[in-house]
């Protein structure tokens, strides 16, 4: 068992039970500041400047040898990916631009990863427990959108004010 750390420097994985480092990786290019596991596909997300995102497929040490697998940049630039979110079942990931209220609902059942919808005025959001539905607050609005989440786009179903 192990997590992982990101900062200016890189990203740095621990072992969970002792809390001693037990790698580091220096990533080139722009700074990462969001990182989310998938756990049962053996991967590590991670996000930061100039919207890029990235998958990384991991081994025991760490990252792995492969090249990773950009995340979409989206219908805009973003300044700078600061959240991310997987959904249990490792179908979707939320992400989240810094500076601005908006969500990318991404999907990652195919090779290649695909922005599904994006929610302006939206900075909070959560996944069911079942992966099923997810619920995002609107800022503009001051409402909660429940959306069912199937193999297509995803549905709203219900408005709570």
């Amino acid at each position: 068992k192990q997590f992982v750390t990101v900062g200016r420097d890189g990203l740095r994985f621990w072992d969970a039970m002792t809390f001693h480092q037990t790698s580091h990786f220096r990533l080139k290019g722009h700074e990462r500041s969001a990182v989310v596991y998938l756990t049962q596909r053996k991967q590590l997300v991670v996000g930061g400047e100039g919207n890029l995102g990235e998958i990384w497929n991991l081994d025991d040490k760490g990252i792995s040898n492969h090249p990773p697998v950009s995340l979409p940049t989206g219908t805009e630039t973003h300044p700078h990916i600061r959240f991310l979110a997987v959904s249990a079942d490792e179908k979707w990931l939320l992400r989240s631009k810094h500076f601005k209220r908006e969500l990318s609902l991404v999907s990652l059942t195919d090779p290649v990863p695909s922005t599904v919808a994006e929610y302006p005025d939206c900075q909070f959001a959560a996944f069911s427990p079942d992966s099923r539905l997810l619920a995002i607050l609107r800022e503009d609005d001051k409402t909660i959108r429940i959306l069912e989440l199937g193999d297509g786009a995803p549905v709203e179903r219900h408005i709570l004010k």
